[in-house]
């Protein structure tokens, strides 16, 4: 799966604080993140949710049970766990 990085307004994570200005988009969405689009903080591995402003924000209760068992997000986790472990080496 391909991936493409886009600039987006600055917001900080809402677990960790961390400054957040590009996100990235797989190859089939191709687009800067838009209202309701997830993100996941390369700090801390927050799931957050993008607002009608590119602002992040956690997710609703509704949000998170349509995430549960995401493919996608898996998919993101396990690349992030793998990418956490490198970085303790």
């Amino acid at each position: 799966m391909s991936s493409n990085s886009y600039d987006t307004r600055i917001s900080h994570c809402v677990n960790c604080g961390e400054e957040i200005d590009k996100a990235g988009s797989t190859a089939e969405a191709n687009r800067a993140p838009q209202e309701g689009d997830v993100a996941v903080c390369l700090y801390c591995y927050h799931v957050m949710v993008y607002d009608i402003n590119q602002q992040l924000r956690n997710p609703t209760d509704e949000e998170i049970k349509e995430l549960a068992g995401s493919p996608d997000l898996i998919h993101t986790m396990d690349v992030l766990s793998i990418f956490k472990l490198m970085r303790k080496e």
